[in-house]
C-alpha cells in the first residue's frame, strides 16, 4: 500500500515544474519588461491617471463659474460688469493654469504663424507694435457679431494696433464660406486690400449675398469682376487660404472668431479666450501692453 506521502510529494515535484515551465515560456508578456521600462510605465499611467482627474477637475469648476456668470442679470446695459466677469474668469483660469505642469497644460498660448506684410491681408500700419489677429469664418453668425466691436476696438487704437485677418472656413458647416474666403482674397489679388476688406464688411453687414458668384453678380462689388470670377473658378488663391488653416491647426484653434494679439518686438502672442464688446477687447489690450513691460 502506497503512502500519501510519497504522492504528495510526487504531485508537488510536477507543480513545481509546471510553474518552471509556465515562468521560462517565451509567450509571457511580462518577460521581456525590464525594471526601468516598468517604471517608465507606471508613471506614464500615474500621470494619465492626474491628468484625467485634473480635468475632470477644471471643467467641474468652469462650469460652475459659468452659471455664476450667467445666474447674475447681466445685460447690454452693463459693459463694465460684463468685462469685469470676464477678466476675472480669464485670470482664475491663468492662476490655475500656472500651478500645472508643462506637459499638462493646455494649448492657450502657443505661438501662430508671424504677421506677414505681404502674405496676410492688414488693414492699418503695418510697422506698429502691435497687432490684432482676427481668425473667422465669413459665415459665422458669432463672427459677423463680433465684427463691429472688433472694428470699433481698431479704429480707436488703430495708432498702436494693426489688424490682420485670417481664414477659418468650415466651422459654420455653411458650403458658401469657403467660396466666400476666396473670392475675398481674389478681390484683394486683382484689385486692392481696400475691397478685400470692403467685401469683408458687406459680407458680414448682409448687404453682399452669401451666393454671390460669377462676373455678372461680382461686378456688383468689384471693378475686376471678371477676373475675381476666373480666379475663384480656379481655385488661384487656395494656396493662401489653405496656409491659414495650416495655421490654425498647428495652434489648435477650434473655433471662430478667435483672437490673438501679436508683440512684435517681444515676439509674444496672446490669445484671447473670452469675446466681449469693444470695451472689453480695450481692457485685454491694456493688460497685455502691461504685462510687456
Amino acid at each position: 500500500m502506497p503512502t500519501k506521502p510519497s504522492t504528495f510529494l510526487s504531485d508537488a515535484t510536477q507543480m513545481s515544474q509546471t510553474s518552471e515551465n509556465s515562468v521560462a515560456n517565451p509567450q509571457t508578456p511580462l518577460e521581456n519588461i525590464s525594471l526601468t521600462e516598468f517604471n517608465k510605465l507606471k508613471s506614464n499611467l500615474q500621470n494619465m491617471a492626474f491628468a484625467s482627474i485634473f480635468l475632470g477637475v477644471f471643467n467641474f469648476f468652469l462650469i460652475l463659474v459659468m452659471l455664476w456668470l450667467t445666474g447674475n442679470q447681466i445685460n447690454s446695459t452693463q459693459p463694465s460688469s460684463i468685462n469685469s466677469r470676464l477678466s476675472l474668469l480669464e485670470n482664475k483660469v491663468d492662476q490655475i493654469i500656472e500651478i500645472l505642469p508643462p506637459e499638462l497644460r493646455p494649448k492657450i498660448n502657443v505661438k501662430v504663424n508671424i504677421p506677414d506684410k505681404n502674405l496676410d491681408r492688414w488693414q492699418g500700419n503695418k510697422e506698429v507694435r502691435y497687432v490684432l489677429i482676427e481668425y473667422a469664418d465669413l459665415r459665422c453668425p458669432g463672427c459677423a457679431a463680433m465684427h463691429p466691436e472688433i472694428k470699433a476696438f481698431w479704429s480707436k487704437n488703430q495708432s498702436e494696433v494693426a489688424w490682420v485677418f485670417r481664414h477659418f472656413p468650415g466651422t459654420s458647416g455653411n458650403p458658401n464660406s469657403y467660396r466666400l474666403a476666396q473670392t475675398a482674397e481674389c478681390i484683394a489679388k486683382y484689385e486692392t486690400e481696400e475691397g478685400f476688406w470692403n467685401f469683408i464688411n458687406g459680407v458680414y453687414s448682409q448687404s453682399i449675398k452669401e451666393t454671390i458668384q460669377g462676373a455678372d453678380q461680382l461686378s456688383t462689388v468689384t471693378t475686376k469682376a471678371s477676373e475675381v470670377a476666373k480666379c475663384v473658378e480656379q481655385a488661384e488663391t487656395k494656396p493662401k487660404i489653405e496656409r491659414d488653416l495650416q495655421d490654425v491647426s498647428q495652434a489648435g484653434i477650434y473655433a471662430t472668431p478667435t483672437l490673438v494679439f501679436y508683440d512684435t518686438q517681444k515676439n509674444q502672442f496672446y490669445f484671447i479666450r473670452n469675446l466681449g464688446n469693444a470695451d472689453y477687447l480695450q481692457q485685454v489690450f491694456e493688460d497685455f501692453k502691461n504685462k510687456q513691460k
